[in-house]
This record gives structure tokens, C-alpha cells and sequence, in this order.
């Protein structure tokens, strides 16, 4: 959740110091992030694979972060309003968190 907050900080203000406080954020979330998806790449592939799957996560998660902040650039240059942009960062934040449930879940039964 708290992935939500840089993006919807620096909608919310165009003050400096709220921009360097949103990039902090997005600095901790960044670094909570990839460990956990690095630790989760490892625990869902076997030791054979892992280097490959390590490559493939790293692609998928370098251009998810391109899309993204190309999306949301876009929805600021647009002017969307904050409550749509607020509601896609929640919408996207709860359909991965439903994605991962689901693979887990899949991993573990087997």
C-alpha cells in the first residue's frame, strides 16, 4: 500500500519538498519491492531455471516500470483528475496483489 503514496503526493502538489519526499518514498518502496520479488523468483522456480526466471522478472519488472511512469506521465500531461489517477494506482495495486494470491496459491498446491 505504500506504493500508493508517491504517485498520488506528487499529484497532489507541485511544491519541491513534497516532490523529494515522494522520491524517498518511492526509494523505500522500490527497495521493499525488489527483495521481496527476488526472494518470491527464487522460491517459485527450481535452482536449475532460477538464472533465467532472474533475467525474465528483471525484463518484465525494468519495462512494468517504463509503462508506468509513461502512464502516469501521460495522465498528468492530460490533467486527469487526482481521484482517477488515485483509483487506477489502487485498482492496478489490488489486481497484483490478486495475481500473486493466485500463483502462490498455485505453487503451493502442487
Amino acid at each position: 500500500m505504500l506504493s500508493l503514496l508517491p504517485p498520488l503526493l506528487v499529484m497532489g502538489s507541485v511544491d519541491l519538498a513534497v516532490i523529494v519526499v515522494s522520491a524517498v518514498f518511492f526509494g523505500l518502496v522500490l527497495g521493499m519491492q525488489e527483495s521481496i520479488y527476488r526472494a518470491a523468483v527464487s522460491k517459485f522456480t527450481p535452482t536449475s531455471s532460477r538464472g533465467a526466471a532472474y533475467g525474465i522478472f528483471n525484463t518484465a519488472y525494468g519495462v512494468g516500470l517504463l509503462i508506468s511512469g509513461a502512464l502516469y506521465g501521460l495522465m498528468v500531461d492530460f490533467g486527469i483528475p487526482f481521484f482517477l489517477v488515485a483509483s487506477y494506482a489502487f485498482l492496478t495495486q489490488v489486481a497484483a496483489t490478486l495475481l500473486l494470491l493466485n500463483a502462490s496459491s498455485k505453487i503451493t498446491q502442487k
